[in-house]
């Protein structure tokens, strides 16, 4: 069990850097303006926030369901 979320964890982790990278406003605040935008880029953020959310998120979505 605690191996599991040790995992999800580092897996989220590992995934959020990219999604900091990726957002707007975070380029905004670091100054960056539109160095990493690129077409399509809303969709991966998006995809790849889904990921964290649904994989990171699983056991609490899960125990939600069984409540």
């Amino acid at each position: 069990m605690v191996e599991d979320f040790r995992r999800r964890f580092w897996i989220s982790l590992a995934l959020t850097v990219p999604i900091l990278a990726l957002s707007p406003m975070i380029q905004a605040f670091l100054g960056l303006g539109e160095a990493l935008r690129f077409p399509g880029d809303l969709w991966v953020l998006w995809a790849l926030s889904s990921v964290v959310f649904f994989y990171g998120g699983w056991p609490f979505l899960k125990g939600i369901a069984e409540e």
